[in-house]
C-alpha cells in the first residue's frame, strides 16, 4: 500500500512541473550523476573546467563524470572546448 501512496506521490509532483522542464528530466538529466553536475553548472554557470575537476568538486568518480559530461554535452546541456590539450566543460548558453 505505502508504495502505491508514493506512486500517487510522484505522479502528482510531475504532474505540478512545467512539461518542458519534466521532459528535459526525463531525456537529458536521466541520472543521479546528470542530476549533479547540472546542478553544479547552474550553481557555477560561467565556470569551465576539465572532467577531473568537476569530478572532484561533485564528489564522484572521474570514469562516471566523464561519460555524463559527454552525454550532457551531446544533449547541448554543456559545450565542450579544448583548453591547453584537455577538454573542458561549460554551461551551453541556450
Amino acid at each position: 500500500m505505502a508504495a502505491m501512496g508514493s506512486n500517487d506521490l510522484a505522479a502528482r509532483l510531475m504532474g505540478d512541473m512545467a512539461p518542458q522542464l519534466l521532459e528535459f528530466l526525463k531525456t537529458k538529466v536521466n541520472s543521479f550523476v546528470k542530476w549533479d553536475l547540472v546542478r553544479f553548472f547552474h550553481d557555477n554557470p560561467y565556470t569551465t573546467d576539465t572532467a577531473e575537476n568537476i569530478a572532484r568538486y561533485a564528489g564522484r568518480d572521474i570514469a562516471m563524470v566523464e561519460r555524463e559530461l559527454a552525454d550532457l554535452a551531446a544533449e547541448g546541456v554543456l559545450q565542450t572546448s579544448m583548453s591547453g590539450g584537455l577538454s573542458v566543460y561549460s554551461l551551453a548558453t541556450d
